[in-house]
C-alpha cells in the first residue's frame, strides 16, 4: 500500500484543488491505507461496509467519492487496470431541506461583518483569520440580520447559485472558481431556482386527451 498510498498523495498535490479540498483527501487517503492491505474489490468492499458502519451517511458518500476520483487517475496513468470503487456499494443520505440564501442575504451578512470592505477573510492586520473565529462572526452576523444561520458553506452555495442563475455562467467555470475537480461536486452547490422551475411549468402547452 506504500506505492498508491505516494501515488495518491502525489495525484492530490498535483492537482488543482482548493487547500480545504487537498487536505480532506488527504485525509481520505491516509485514513483507506490505514485499513486496506491492498487495492482490489474484495478488500474495498470490507473497507465499505467499515466506513458505513462507522460513519454518517453523507460522510462516507463524500470519502468513497473522493477515492473513487483520485482512483480514476490511477487508472489513466495506468497504476490500476479498472477502478474497483466504482463497484463498491455508496450510501445514499437521508434528504434534507437545505436552506436558502439570496445574494442580497449574504451581502447584508458580510458588510456587518465588514463594512469598511476590507477582505472578508482577514484580520485587520492582513493576516487570514482564524476559522473559527470566523465563523463565530457570522453566526452572529446572519442571526441578527437574517434570523437564521449563515455558515461558511453556504456562502460558496449562494456563490455558486448566483452565478449559474443570474448571470449564466456555465458550470465548468463555476466548477473551476470553487476549486472542484469533478462538475457532480458542482452541481450539488447550484440550489434549483424556483422562478425558473415556475417559468418552466409555464411554458408546458396544454395537450388533449
Amino acid at each position: 500500500m506504500t506505492y498508491y498510498q505516494e501515488r495518491l498523495l502525489a495525484i492530490i498535490e498535483q492537482a488543482d484543488y482548493s487547500h480545504l479540498t487537498k487536505k480532506a483527501y488527504r485525509s481520505d487517503v491516509r485514513h483507506l491505507c490505514r485499513h486496506v492491505e491492498r487495492i482490489d474489490l474484495p478488500s474495498l468492499q470490507r473497507y465499505g461496509k467499515f466506513l458505513r458502519d462507522t460513519y454518517a451517511p453523507a460522510t462516507v458518500a463524500r470519502c468513497l467519492h473522493a477515492l473513487s476520483i483520485l482512483f480514476d487517475h490511477l487508472v489513466a496513468e495506468r497504476s490500476l487496470q479498472t477502478n474497483p470503487l466504482a463497484r463498491v456499494k455508496k450510501p445514499v443520505p437521508a434528504p434534507h431541506r437545505r436552506l436558502t440564501f439570496t445574494y442580497d442575504d449574504v451581502h447584508r451578512v458580510i458588510e456587518t461583518i465588514r463594512p469598511d470592505a476590507t477582505p472578508l477573510f482577514c484580520e485587520d492586520s492582513g493576516r487570514p483569520v482564524n476559522p473559527a473565529k470566523f465563523r463565530r462572526f457570522l453566526k452572529e452576523a446572519s442571526e441578527h440580520c437574517l434570523g437564521r444561520i449563515i455558515r461558511p458553506h453556504d456562502i460558496r452555495v449562494t456563490f455558486a447559485t448566483t452565478l449559474y442563475h443570474v448571470h449564466q455562467t456555465d458550470i465548468l467555470t463555476i466548477m473551476r472558481l470553487l476549486g472542484h475537480s469533478d462538475v457532480r461536486t458542482t452541481q450539488h452547490y447550484v440550489l434549483p431556482s424556483h422562478d425558473i422551475a415556475h417559468t418552466s411549468v409555464n411554458r408546458l402547452k396544454r395537450t388533449d386527451d
